[in-house]
């Protein structure tokens, strides 16, 4: 079966384009099977961005796609949709970080809303206090770590000429949740 790019989502191949730059598996050749680098031109073009100043997010997006798997690898965790509470979840992105990001990244946040129709932290959270409490009244219990110390490591960094420091900017910024459901052993993350 062969995939129709024009039906993938513009965030799917924005974030494709940026996990090209690293050591994953298949990541270049999904991100050239699905026109990634031409969504992400026609993206910088039309609405006027700088490319060279949205780099970081290839680190950013390794450090999800790694953290997220090695946490899984060593937690064990289940399937998130395998959850009947998975209906009632939103968007772990909080409106407290939206609000402090940099010029760039806020273009490209509202050239995304363009595209998509789609308000990117319409569902947020207010701050990861307010996730934290929404997970326990769903009898939750949350731990909180950072994605880039769950990251084994970092290819994007040398791939694109990118300062190590980079990583500690990131750090505070991208977390990943071990949630698990009070009484249970087995865990999600988010």
């Amino acid at each position: 079966m062969t995939a129709d790019p024009a039906a993938i989502s513009v965030t799917a191949k924005l974030s494709a384009y940026y996990r090209k730059f690293s050591d994953i598996a298949f990541a270049a050749e999904v991100a050239t099977l699905i026109g990634a680098d031409d969504a992400f031109a026609e993206i910088v073009r039309n609405h006027g961005l700088d490319p060279d100043k949205l780099t970081f997010y290839a680190p950013m997006f390794e450090a999800r796609y790694k953290s997220i798997t090695q946490l899984i690898r060593t937690c064990g965790a289940y399937r998130f949709s395998s959850w009947r509470v998975a209906t009632h979840f939103a968007d772990s992105t909080s409106r407290e970080t939206a609000r402090n990001l940099p010029p760039e990244r806020i273009r490209l946040r509202e050239a995304i809303t363009g595209i998509t129709q789609r308000q990117l932290d319409a569902s947020a959270f207010e701050d990861a206090d307010d996730l934290a409490a929404f997970l326990g009244r769903l009898g939750f219990e949350a731990h909180v770590r950072s994605q880039i110390d769950e990251t084994p490591s970092f290819s994007t960094i040398a791939a694109l000429g990118l300062s190590p420091a980079v990583l500690d900017r990131l750090r505070s910024a991208l977390r990943v949740w071990i949630v698990t459901a009070v009484g249970h052993s087995g865990q999600i993350t988010i």
